[in-house]
């Protein structure tokens, strides 16, 4: 798997948010960060999918069956 490193600031209180999550859990930031994209980007593309199907009057897809066919 390929990855893309990204630059990305935050606010502070976001920051601080991360920090504390990732001392309580023991978890590292880059985990909790593509963790929480990844949960986002699951979540909206089903709701972007559904809402597409829904115009063209068809069923939805499975979001992970999208990824899966991406190789994401």
């Amino acid at each position: 798997m390929n990855k893309e490193t990204l630059n990305i600031s935050l606010p502070d209180d976001l920051t601080r948010m991360l920090n504390e999550f990732s001392e309580l859990t023991g978890k590292k930031k880059p985990w909790i960060i593509r963790k929480a994209i990844k949960e986002f980007l699951e979540d909206s593309m089903d709701g972007f999918v559904a809402s597409q199907r829904a115009e063209d009057g068809k069923k939805g897809i499975d979001s992970e069956k999208v990824f899966r066919d991406l190789g994401v």
